[in-house]
C-alpha cells in the first residue's frame, strides 16, 4: 500500500512538474497570469495553432493574449492576415466586428476572435490600447484600399485617380478568382505574363506618383509621414501578391509568402513604431516554428524557411514560439507518462522539461499548449 501511495504521489508530481494544468480556459486566471509572467520577458511571443479549424485554439489564444497584454505589457498583435487590410481598418477607424471582418480571414471570424476585438475596443477607451496589424501579402476581399487610392490621388488628377481605383479593384477580383479554397493546392500560373506586367507597371507608377507628389497628396499632419510610408508598403504588397500569383509551384509560393510576411513584420517592428518593444504574432504553427522541417515534404522544400526563421535572421529581438496542439498528436505512451487528461488544457515550457524526456516538437516551439478537448469553429452569423 505504501508503494502504491508513493507511486500515486510521484505520478501527481510528474504531472505538475512536466505540465501546468489549466482547469478552465476562460476562468483559470491565475494559471494564465503565471504563464504570461513566465514568458513575458521576451520581445516577441508567437501564438501558433496546428489547425485553423478549431475554436478551442482560438479561445486559448484569447486568454493568453489578454494576460500578456495586462501582465507583461504587450501592446501589438500581428496576425497572419492582410497587411493592406489592417492598415485600412485603422485608416477608416473601424472597431469591433467591422474591424474583425476587414482585417482577418473568414477562418478567424468567430465568436472567440470577436471577443478579442471587442476587448480591444474596450481597452482603447481605457487608454491601454492593443494594436492589431497584419503581415500577410494576401488578405480578405476588400475594396477599401482601392477607394483610398482614389481619395489620395484625386489631389493630382481626378480621372487618373479613378483609373487607379479601377485597376486596384480589378486586381482584387483577379486575386480572389485565382485563390483556391483553403486546404487545396495551387496549380500552375494563373495570369499571362502580359497581364501581370501591365498590372505591375500600374502599381510602380503609383509608387512614383506618391513619392514625387508626397507634399501635395498628404496634408501637413502629425500622422502624414507614417501614412505615406504605409501607403508605399501597401503598394509593395500588391506587387508582392502579383509576384506570388506568378510562381509555378506550391513550394515556391509557400517560401515566398513566408519571406514577405517576415518582411512586413520586420517593417512593423522597425518603421511603424520602433518604440514598441513587446509584440505578439498570431498564425499557423508552421509559420511560427523555429524549425519548420519543410524538408519532410521532399527535396524541393529543403530551402524553405518559416516566417519566424526568416525573422530570426533580421532582428536581435528575443522570440518565444508557442505551438498549440491537440492531445491526440502526442504519442499515447507519452500522454500516459505526462498524465494528460482529455478534458483539460496543459502548458508545457520545453526549456523546463526534465533532461532526457523526449518531447515532440521540442525544436519547433519553445512551449506547447496541449488541448484535450477540441471543438469546431463557432462562426459569426452574417449580418
Amino acid at each position: 500500500m505504501r508503494i502504491l501511495a508513493l507511486l500515486f504521489i510521484l505520478s501527481c508530481a510528474t504531472e505538475t512538474s512536466y505540465a501546468q494544468v489549466i482547469e478552465d480556459i476562460q476562468e483559470d486566471q491565475h494559471a494564465w497570469a503565471q504563464i504570461a509572467q513566465e514568458i513575458g520577458h521576451h520581445d516577441i511571443i508567437c501564438l501558433g495553432e496546428e489547425s485553423h479549424w478549431v475554436e478551442t485554439f482560438l479561445e486559448v489564444k484569447l486568454e493568453l493574449i489578454k494576460h500578456l497584454h495586462q501582465k507583461s505589457g504587450f501592446k501589438v498583435l500581428i496576425f497572419e492576415s492582410g497587411f493592406v487590410n489592417s492598415f485600412m481598418a485603422y485608416e477608416e477607424q473601424l472597431r469591433g466586428r467591422e474591424h474583425l471582418e476587414e482585417a482577418l480571414y473568414t477562418i478567424w471570424q468567430t465568436k472567440s476572435t470577436l471577443e478579442l476585438f471587442q476587448y480591444q475596443t474596450a481597452e482603447w477607451s481605457d487608454g491601454n490600447f492593443l494594436w492589431f496589424w497584419g503581415c500577410d501579402l494576401k488578405g480578405p476581399k476588400s475594396y477599401r484600399f482601392s477607394r483610398y487610392l482614389r481619395q489620395k490621388l484625386k489631389r493630382l488628377n481626378a480621372p487618373y485617380a479613378e483609373e487607379m481605383r479601377k485597376v486596384d479593384s480589378s486586381f482584387v477580383e483577379v486575386r480572389m478568382d485565382w485563390e483556391p479554397a483553403i486546404g487545396k493546392a495551387y496549380r500552375g500560373t494563373y495570369l499571362s505574363q502580359q497581364t501581370a506586367d501591365s498590372i505591375r507597371r500600374v502599381y510602380l507608377a503609383m509608387q512614383d506618383s506618391f513619392t514625387a507628389h508626397k507634399e501635395l497628396i498628404f496634408e501637413s499632419l502629425p500622422t502624414s509621414e507614417i501614412r505615406y510610408q504605409f501607403t508605399l508598403q501597401c503598394l509593395a504588397n500588391r506587387i508582392h501578391l502579383l509576384n506570388l500569383m506568378q510562381l509555378p509551384t506550391y513550394q515556391e509560393k509557400h517560401q515566398f509568402r513566408d519571406s514577405i510576411m517576415a518582411e512586413n513584420t520586420h517593417w512593423l517592428l522597425t518603421k511603424w513604431a520602433p518604440n514598441h518593444n513587446k509584440y505578439m504574432l498570431w498564425g499557423a504553427d508552421i509559420h511560427l516554428s523555429k524549425n519548420a522541417k519543410w524538408e519532410a515534404n521532399g527535396a524541393a522544400w529543403q530551402s524553405n524557411r518559416s516566417l519566424v526563421e526568416h525573422l530570426l535572421g533580421r532582428t536581435s529581438k528575443s522570440i518565444f514560439s508557442v505551438g498549440i496542439k491537440a492531445r491526440k498528436r502526442l504519442d499515447k505512451s507519452l500522454r500516459k507518462e505526462l498524465g494528460l487528461k482529455s478534458s483539460k488544457v496543459y502548458w508545457m515550457n520545453q526549456h523546463s522539461l526534465p533532461e532526457g524526456l523526449e518531447m515532440p516538437f521540442a525544436d519547433e516551439h519553445d512551449a506547447l499548449i496541449i488541448c484535450g478537448t477540441i471543438k469546431g469553429l463557432n462562426k459569426l452569423k452574417r449580418k
